[in-house]
């Protein structure tokens, strides 16, 4: 259902949306199943886009079956049009796929070879993962997943970066707070930040886009977002931290008790290499080669974000990085999440050999 009060929304809704910055969205209302309907879809928004001169992107975002990214494979051109293609499956059978179209002259600001191998650089931050949190708790800073009572402080922090109004925030600290009283599994936004006294100092949310599958299945896609610290607090890691926390959030409301998790992913910006914390809390970016063809996992000139960087206000790429099974067996443990939480909440820290 969609909400009364607007926010600045990052997962869109299912179906075929007009966007910020220029942009047409369809997001899959079924699993693609079929070679054609694939095609059918990125053809018919690539025509809504090329008639209408306010339209310069337009994205097809579907989960398919591995037969169709099978067959996708095949089609040498079509396949260079797909930008994200990583399993949301545990057996491997349905994919999330980004099929995108820039019209000429939104182009990349830098070469995607080049972003792709700087990129390729840092991969292993997730091991300092127990480390970074003890860091930051062991410093006296708290963590919050609510709004109310610091809107102002966040309207400093997301504003001017992200277009965020006073109204569109407070509406997302209302919206945190009615979740407090639904089931855990009907939850859709997430809110972490790191406080110094009464200061937000770092501030992440995550949203949940609910694409239905077939016969009743979903698969819920959660994206983390909007991850921003005071110029003067960065370089200490706690971003990383306030994902962390994030990511627990997460997880805790959505695994189920089979092992069977949400697909959390986060679309970083490459000009502010915000990739790097990212892996500090367990994301990787996914394969680049997939069937023996090559996958940038880059949304090439998405959104605009005002990040003090040239080109100052324009349109930005961003690394598609996502929390891998791998990561959430071993890093974020039923028992570890748990433990993160309760240390989280209580405001202090015992320095456990566990964590």
């Amino acid at each position: 259902m969609k909400d009364i009060e607007p926010i600045v929304t990052s997962t869109g809704e299912v179906g075929v949306s007009q966007r910020s910055f220029n942009r047409i969205y369809y997001n899959g209302e079924r699993l693609v199943e079929s070679y054609d309907q694939l095609t059918d879809s990125y053809q018919s928004l690539s025509e809504q886009m090329d008639s209408s001169q306010e339209i310069s992107r337009s994205v097809v975002r579907v989960v398919a079956t591995k037969d169709v990214v099978r067959e996708t494979v095949l089609d040498i051109d079509f396949f260079k049009q797909i930008e994200v293609l990583v399993p949301v499956s545990c057996d491997k059978n349905e994919w999330l796929m980004v099929v995108a179209k820039n019209k000429p002259g939104r182009d990349t600001n830098r070469s995607l070879l080049t972003m792709v191998s700087e990129t390729e650089e840092y991969t292993d931050f997730n091991k300092t993962f127990p480390q970074r949190l003890r860091d930051v708790l062991g410093q006296g800073f708290n963590f919050s997943s609510e709004i109310a009572g610091f809107e102002e402080s966040l309207l400093e922090i997301w504003g001017e970066t992200f277009g965020w109004s006073l109204m569109e925030i407070y509406n997302l600290s209302h919206r945190l707070r009615r979740e407090r009283f639904i089931k855990k599994e009907d939850k859709t936004v997430w809110f972490s930040a790191v406080k110094s006294g009464e200061d937000i100092i770092a501030a992440a949310m995550a949203e949940r886009l609910r694409l239905p599958i077939k016969h009743g299945r979903y698969i819920d896609l959660v994206e983390s977002t909007e991850w921003k610290t005071r110029k003067a607090s960065e370089g200490r890691h706690l971003m990383t931290a306030a994902l962390i926390n994030l990511n627990c959030q997460i997880l805790s409301d959505l695994s189920d008790e089979i092992g069977s998790n949400p697909f959390i992913f986060a679309e970083c910006n490459f000009t502010t290499r915000s990739d790097r914390a990212a892996h500090g809390a367990g994301f990787v970016i996914p394969k680049r080669l997939t069937m023996g063809v090559f996958v940038p996992q880059i949304l090439k000139q998405n959104v605009a974000v005002v990040d003090g960087r040239e080109p100052k206000d324009g349109l930005r790429d961003f690394t598609f990085v996502c929390l891998p099974k791998d990561s959430t067996d071993n890093l974020y443990s039923r028992d570890r999440v748990d433990e993160v939480l309760r240390a989280v909440e209580g405001k202090t820290y015992e320095y456990s050999s566990n964590l």
